[in-house]
């Protein structure tokens, strides 16, 4: 995996053929539009905050989805509750539904 920090006209190219191309904020425009991901603050400490906050995200997700899975796909029918069904494709207005 090859990465690149660019931010003048001459790193265009680098950053179009590298696996991920970073720039700043003051960066002319050709490397900004080049760049995968810009960055807006000073030093390299922003990326390893997002990697950290989009994990948290997506561990939180993950969660949830799971939970709301667990209660409305594999939970019993009770007599307060309507009878649910496994799979969606099992739903009678599903148009594979038998």
């Amino acid at each position: 995996m090859v990465g690149f920090l660019g931010d003048g006209v001459n790193d265009a190219p680098a950053m179009h053929a590298a696996d991920t191309s970073l720039s700043v904020q003051e960066a002319v425009d050709v490397a900004r539009e080049a760049a995968d991901f810009v960055l807006l603050e000073r030093g390299l400490d922003v990326i390893s905050t997002s990697v950290l906050a989009s994990l948290a995200a997506i561990t939180i997700g993950y969660v949830a989805a799971t939970e709301l899975a667990k209660r409305w796909f594999y939970a019993p029918p009770d007599e307060h509750s309507p009878r649910r069904c496994t799979t969606w494709t099992s739903h009678p207005r599903h148009p594979l539904s038998a």
